[in-house]
């Protein structure tokens, strides 16, 4: 289990690096958008979230379980802001925090910006 929760460790946090990574190169003009849009395909974001529910899961260490859970957590804000750069910003901000939507609804209704 240990060598196994390991493995899926490393490869979470090795995609999620190698994300950030590419959207740094294109914040700073080292690569365009369409460029990453086609290493995007190489890089996926397909990572699952750590199984907790495999028989002896309350035996690997405390200090190993509390970095798969903020190996998790950052795989949800990751996926949030890969969802959001593709276009789905409305969708994925409503999912990490439900008042957008009601932010949303204020705003198409008055047409004004709301602070949020």
């Amino acid at each position: 289990l240990y060598a196994s929760q390991s493995m899926q460790l490393t490869t979470r946090l090795m995609q999620l690096a190698s994300w950030l990574l590419l959207q740094r190169a294109v914040r700073e003009g080292e690569l365009t958008e369409e460029q990453a849009q086609s290493e995007e395909r190489r890089v996926e974001l397909n990572t699952k979230m750590a199984d907790k529910d495999v028989p002896m899961w309350e035996t690997l260490p405390l200090a190993m379980r509390e970095m798969i859970e903020k190996a998790d957590s950052l795989n949800k804000r990751i996926h949030a802001l890969d969802a959001m750069e593709r276009g789905g910003a409305e969708e994925a901000e409503q999912k990490v925090n439900p008042v957008n939507n009601h932010l949303a609804r204020l705003r198409d209704a008055f047409g004004a910006k709301t602070e949020g």
